[in-house]
């Protein structure tokens, strides 16, 4: 029995696991720059910015506009330079934007060491086309450096949106009923 559930088990995470993960890279080298990705993006890929604009200050504004084509969790981390009389950006803000331009994720600042400062974000996005958008300002050599990659909801996650969806279908079917 052991070793049938050890099958089991070895054959679910290969049925888990990506047929072929992409990495999809986007580099910058202006402060102000965008870019729109054809291939949809799927379970194990990865979107990975990379900019880098020598000599020039003023206004980032960065974005990056790619799809999903199922419901996937995105979860993203940046990282930019800091180095007083050297490379770096100041007030650096990063958001995926849906196609309405509203704001579904926002990055949290997560600490600042050795010259280079972090930042996070994650959550649940569902099928559809969004824009990563990055905004700072840049002093002279400025870098930001981002990668999102993007997985299969839990079960449990997924179950627990199910139910609570369920839910919030009867409640309003219940306030809709004549008394």
């Amino acid at each position: 029995m052991k070793r049938f559930t050890a099958i089991g088990l070895v054959a679910a995470a290969c049925a888990a696991a990506p047929a072929h993960a992409t990495i999809q890279v986007v580099d910058f080298d202006r402060l102000v720059a965008s870019a729109e990705l054809d291939t949809p993006f799927s379970y194990g890929d990865r979107l990975v910015l990379d900019s880098f604009a020598a000599g020039q200050r003023g206004w980032l504004d960065q974005s990056v506009t790619f799809t999903l084509d199922t419901a996937l969790l995105a979860a993203g981390q940046a990282s930019w330079s800091v180095v007083p009389r050297g490379s770096r950006l100041y007030r650096v803000d990063i958001d995926v934007l849906d196609a309405d331009g509203q704001v579904v994720l926002s990055d949290s600042f997560a600490g600042r060491a050795a010259g280079v400062a972090n930042s996070v974000l994650a959550g649940a996005l569902g099928p559809g086309t969004y824009t990563l958008h990055a905004t700072g300002w840049g002093g002279r050599d400025a870098s930001l450096d981002l990668t999102m990659a993007f997985a299969v909801p839990e079960p449990a996650s997924a179950a627990m949106l199910a139910a609570g969806l369920a839910l919030i279908t009867l409640v309003a079917a219940r306030r809709r009923r004549p008394r």
